[in-house]
């Protein structure tokens, strides 16, 4: 990219000719998103800074992505100084941050520039995807209203397809009011601005009212990129919650990938049959550092009842991989008959985790079972000698149909694999089959690399026999 930014800097401009630009539209745009994927935005830059002709191809790959404030509203509404450019849109960000004489800060006035983004949505009818990376500062009293009130505005734009949220609003220390908690809720809205009082609503709204009591447009949401600290799953259709928004794109849903941090629960009796459907949802990423007030099994259930056409499921929260899931749970996924590529934790019995020979019968009897169109399966564990949350040891293999029946499964491995820090799928290693006759299924557990971080309690027990033994006087 750089040396073809000096050769479009160093052309004679009395007489221009730069054979980037005779290409095709479609050829430039695809220059210019893929410079802009690949972290070379400041060499984009420079290329728009050439010629005119560089900067109309340029500018509509910079300004695909948008943060929301008051100035970038005005700037791209009609008569503003970027109109031209607002139907290259694709994304919009919305957060605190503000600009001022140059410098990014973080506005106190939360309710009124939100008012001012909601307000703005319809503007930008291009936009497919609305990303909130980072989470609001509000009191406990006002999140329902918030809540309500932000749906309501997403809901007015048609062409939303991807939604990320990031803890999307937290808790402020709630400043006291005389009174009972609605009085509390009317005297901080007598605070705000007008605009941002109607915003809000009239009347408090309670966790009740979310139940049924309150309707929204239907979305049409294909992606949700949701991370939150618990998350409340409903046996019924009719719920609302911070959290469980996305049941309002229940027909248009295609992927959900979640990231909880802390608590997961299943609501309803066990004994109660799961009625909400995600029908078109084909890819499911469930992660996080979570305890479960629900088991592993009524977890999974869930997700293979009101999901039942997934194809991909990655099922790897941080606790499972420490302890394993019970082989019960494993006969649950036999429910997701269309199911193509399974990632879980690493299974294991009462006391040690399963070897090579028993992964093989593990993978058969899930195939026999009703996964017929399985075609890769991973285990992951993490590693009882590493100190850091984010590393462990991976072992998939991908799967051919040689024959009927169980012998008729033939199973190639590739190479345990550690993870920490980086990623080693790219190492040639790695990348080689062997069958499951001739894999070693070596075992890194024992065996930590030089020069990782080892935990605590690993290092207390493999510590050399000497240290741990006091001479006598």
């Amino acid at each position: 990219m750089d040396e073809l930014i000096s050769q479009t800097e160093a052309m004679d401009l009395s007489s221009p000719r730069c054979y980037l630009l005779e290409c095709p539209h479609e050829i430039i745009l695809e220059i210019m998103e893929y410079v802009d994927d690949h972290w070379h935005r400041s060499s984009l830059k420079r290329f728009a800074r050439t010629s005119k002709g560089c900067r109309l191809h340029a500018f509509p790959v910079l300004f695909a992505g948008l943060w929301l404030s008051h100035e970038s509203v005005i700037a791209f509404s009609e008569g503003g100084s970027l109109y031209s450019l607002r139907s290259s849109i694709r994304t919009l960000y919305v957060s605190q941050r503000r600009t001022r004489r140059g410098k990014v800060y973080h506005s106190r006035n939360l309710l009124e520039i939100l008012t001012s983004v909601a307000r703005s949505l319809p503007l930008f009818s291009s936009a497919t995807k609305l990303c909130i990376p980072c989470g609001f500062g509000v009191p406990k009293y006002t999140m329902n209203n918030l809540h309500v009130a932000l749906w309501r505005a997403i809901s007015n734009v048609p062409n939303l397809k991807h939604i990320t949220l990031n803890n999307i609003l937290g808790y402020l220390k709630n400043r006291k009011y005389p009174g009972s908690d609605p009085d509390q809720y009317s005297y901080y809205r007598r605070s705000l601005h007008p605009e941002a009082r109607d915003f809000l609503g009239h009347e408090k709204i309670l966790d009740s009212d979310l139940s049924g009591k309150i309707v929204f447009s239907t979305q049409s949401f294909e992606t949700v990129d949701l991370t939150v600290s618990s998350l409340d799953l409903p046996k019924e259709p009719i719920f609302f919650s911070s959290s469980f928004f996305f049941a309002f794109s229940s027909q248009t849903l295609r992927s959900i990938n979640l990231n909880i941090s802390r608590a997961i629960k299943v609501l309803g009796s066990s004994d109660d049959p799961v009625t909400i459907r995600f029908p078109n949802v084909k890819r499911i990423q469930f992660k996080g550092e979570m305890s479960f007030h629900s088991t592993h099994g009524e977890v999974i259930s869930w997700f293979a009842q009101s999901c039942p056409n997934t194809e991909s499921f990655n099922f790897r929260p941080r606790l499972a991989q420490s302890v394993g899931l019970l082989p019960s749970d494993y006969k649950l996924f036999t429910l997701l008959t269309k199911l193509k590529d399974l990632s879980v934790p690493w299974p294991r019995n009462d006391t040690k985790r399963y070897k090579q020979e028993k992964l093989n019968d593990l993978i058969r009897e899930l195939i026999d079972e009703g996964l017929q169109d399985l075609k890769t399966i991973a285990f992951a564990r993490a590693p009882p000698w590493c100190a850091y949350s984010n590393a462990y040891i991976l072992k998939d293999c991908r799967i051919e149909r040689v024959g009927p029946g169980y012998s008729g499964v033939k199973i190639w491995w590739k190479q345990t694999c550690r993870h920490f820090g980086a990623n080693l799928r790219d190492d040639p290693r790695y990348l080689t089959e062997t069958a499951e006759e001739g894999d070693s299924g070596d075992d890194l557990d024992e065996c930590p690399p030089k020069g990782a971080y080892l935990s605590r309690e690993w290092m207390l027990q493999h510590q050399p026999a000497e240290d741990s033994v006091t001479a006598s006087a």
